[in-house]
């Protein structure tokens, strides 16, 4: 019986420790990453203005060659939307809500098929000597306790992808 009681309060500090500590941990993330592309930035605006071309550089659909992907609302600008379905990605979709002509665009980002949580892309562009840098960026709060422990992690899974998304950007522009 003794044992028993041990192992019950035991496991409730553990909770304790496991929610207080999620209590100091960051409310929000943010992971960016940013290349310079050997092109002016009305061409990178235009690339990154609609999703006609995105699954030439998405570093998510390569994990997924099976992914559905499918297009909606306007060709380009505030609107238009990017939603995928595949076994190893998931399911989402990004519509674009914000644009400065040639200067940057903001999309939300929804995982799977609720609204419940709504994350925020951004995309900077900005002229430089040798072309044009571009800056991606996700930004999201963090619903505690869960999610906080999670964010933990964002970095290390979304930073990556983010270079090979922007390497392969690079590429597919500058081929252009």
């Amino acid at each position: 019986m003794k044992f028993l009681k041990f192992v019950l309060i035991g496991i409730g500090v553990l909770i304790v420790l496991f929610l207080l500590v999620a209590a100091f941990l960051p409310s929000d993330i943010t992971v960016e990453r940013s290349t310079t592309i050997s092109a002016t930035d009305t061409l990178v605006y235009n690339s990154l203005i609609t999703f006609r071309n995105r699954a030439s550089w998405d570093p998510w659909l390569s994990m997924d060659p099976g992914a559905k992907v499918t297009l909606s609302g306007p060709d380009s600008g505030v609107g238009a939307t990017y939603s995928w379905s595949g076994e190893t990605i998931g399911s989402g979709y990004m519509t674009i809500k914000e644009i400065v002509p040639y200067r940057g665009i903001k999309s939300d980002l929804v995982f799977g098929d609720t609204n419940d949580a709504v994350s925020d892309i951004f995309w900077e562009i900005r002229p430089v000597e040798n072309g044009t840098r571009v800056t991606w960026r996700f930004q999201s709060e963090l619903g505690w306790p869960i999610e906080r422990w999670f964010g933990l992690m964002f970095e290390g899974m979304l930073g990556p992808q983010f270079e090979t998304g922007l390497s392969k950007l690079k590429t597919v522009i500058e081929k252009n």
